[in-house]
């Protein structure tokens, strides 16, 4: 019985490992057919395609909530704290102090003293990162410092707090006192409408008062004394009404866009914007005419011969050289030489400072005209290549010469692709920094490029952009805290300037294609 019945197990599993081996078989026959079919492709591609706009949303919420958050009015706490025990701290007071401070991190210590919190905000074994004011011969620096919480006295969030923005930089935090405007003094209830509702711009933009103070009761306990003349701004950040949130906002946001920037990284990129969009505008009038004579040259005029196909391969691998590189080549070639001479030849009065012989706005142009000078060559091409010949013969046939069949007719159905090219080259250039470290970017500058009289645009000047303060933010600020959120901000502003030039060519181009009953583009 035991041998039948191991022979009887013995054939059992074999015919089980026979039939899953051919279930194996027909199942990896039927991948194989899958993917024979291209079926897995289609997969492949919507996988591919759904990363891909997971990522680039990943990415607009990132910028989109970080940029608009640092216009959010962020919250302010009254910390009392007690004497600071170790000695490179910047927090060093004889028994205990008052800070009005902000919360930018928090970590777990090892070891804490016994805390003595006044509510939740505090608590034993953590220590606070915060940024806080310390005020040197009347003028308000910030100061960053850990904090642990057994330290902490008090914590409180006044909804009487205010936060002033001067135009000569900075803010300041502070109780108000009084406004003074010389002949009438406003306290208590009607100060605190008046700074609330907006009404101390109204009192000043009446004329009528010229030398009103705002006084202040600063975190010391001394007082701060701001002509309103100097104020460009006033919130109470612990205000718990979110219309009033919503109204602050919108005012930073606009004071951002409106205004240049101002020491200790206050004010806004005004002057980026302008500089950035004036760039994209004369790169454009460079690289169009450039591109199109180059596209048409060798399409409709030149023979398929050695010397175009090596022009084509020379177009298709400038594509691939980094931005910097043009950046050194205009540096050497143009700023040095050709601008050198110019000053020679023009400005020799000025000699030895140079007007043309260092960077600028011009250079700049023209670095990123060549830069993206391929773009337009390739994009120019293929839509001449998809005008019929038809319309061709026919222009030929109605008695119009060569030239005016080529430029009246061919370019003008091919100019849909040309818009394109021109639409891919300023999504590329808008955002392009390399180059422009060697050719006029500046930090700031306080020349305008733009000017009523002649000769109306200063092309030789340094200029500021967008990129450049995104850059400079990040990597070369010793105040990230300060500067990352503005990075952000800054960024965001960058990428809607982006999408509205690109806006404003596709529609461009959307106006062309209807001129035509078949789309060459």
């Amino acid at each position: 019985m035991s041998v039948c019945g191991a022979a009887i197990n013995c054939e059992f599993s074999d015919a089980m490992g026979i039939s899953m081996l051919a279930r194996g078989l027909k199942a990896l026959n039927g991948f194989r057919h899958w993917l024979n079919t291209g079926a897995a492709w289609h997969w492949y591609s919507l996988a591919t395609v759904t990363l891909s706009g997971l990522l680039i949303a990943a990415l607009i919420v990132l910028v989109t909530s970080q940029g608009l958050g640092y216009f959010w009015p962020a919250s302010v706490q009254e910390w009392v704290i007690s004497e600071s025990k170790a000695v490179d701290s910047p927090l060093q007071a004889p028994s205990s102090q008052r800070l009005f401070v902000r919360v930018l991190e928090q970590q777990p210590v090892v070891s804490a003293q016994p805390a003595l919190p006044a509510d939740d905000t505090a608590q034993t074994g953590l220590e606070y990162f915060v940024q806080f004011q310390e005020f040197v011969d009347g003028t308000a620096n910030w100061r960053y410092a850990w904090v642990e919480a057994g330290r902490i006295i008090r914590v409180t969030r006044p909804q009487s707090l205010l936060e002033v923005h001067l135009s000569q930089g900075g803010s300041v935090f502070g109780y108000p006192l009084v406004i003074d405007s010389g002949e009438q003094q406003f306290t208590g209830q009607a100060l605190h409408a008046l700074l609330r509702d907006g009404g101390w711009r109204e009192l000043m933009a009446s004329g009528e008062v010229t030398e009103a103070r705002l006084l202040l009761r600063l975190q010391d306990g001394s007082d701060f004394v701001a002509p309103l003349t100097t104020v460009r701004n006033v919130l109470f950040p612990n205000d718990a009404s979110l219309l009033y949130r919503v109204r602050q906002f919108t005012t930073s946001l606009w004071v951002f866009l409106s205004t240049g920037p101002q020491p200790d990284y206050q004010g806004g990129i005004l002057p980026a914007i302008y500089g950035t969009v004036l760039l994209v505008l004369l790169m454009s009038v460079i690289l169009v005419p450039l591109g199109v004579l180059t596209a048409v040259y060798l399409h409709e005029y030149a023979s398929n011969n050695l010397l175009t196909k090596t022009l084509r391969i020379a177009v298709s691998n400038l594509a691939g050289i980094p931005g910097i590189v043009y950046g050194v080549f205009v540096l050497g070639v143009f700023v040095y030489g050709l601008g050198a001479q110019i000053d020679q030849w023009f400005f020799n009065d000025r000699l030895p400072l140079p007007t043309f012989g260092t960077g600028g706005i011009l250079w700049a142009s023209l670095a990123l005209a060549l830069l993206t000078l391929p773009v337009v060559i390739v994009a120019t091409e293929e839509g001449l290549a998809r005008v019929p010949n038809d319309l061709r013969r026919g222009a030929l046939a109605l008695g119009a010469t060569r030239s005016e069949m080529i430029w009246g007719t061919v370019v003008t159905a091919a100019s849909p692709a040309i818009l394109t090219g021109l639409i891919l080259a300023i999504a590329r250039a808008a955002g392009e920094v390399a180059p422009l470290l060697l050719v006029g970017a500046v930090k700031y500058t306080g020349q305008p490029l733009l000017e009523s009289s002649f000769p109306y645009l200063h092309a030789e000047r340094q200029f500021m952009h967008l990129g450049y303060q995104v850059y400079d933010f990040a990597l070369q600020s010793t105040n990230t805290y300060a500067t990352i959120p503005l990075a952000y901000a800054t960024t965001l502003i960058l990428l809607a300037l982006v999408i509205l030039l690109n806006l404003i060519a596709i529609r461009l181009r959307a106006r062309l294609r209807r001129r035509f009953l078949i789309d060459y583009s």
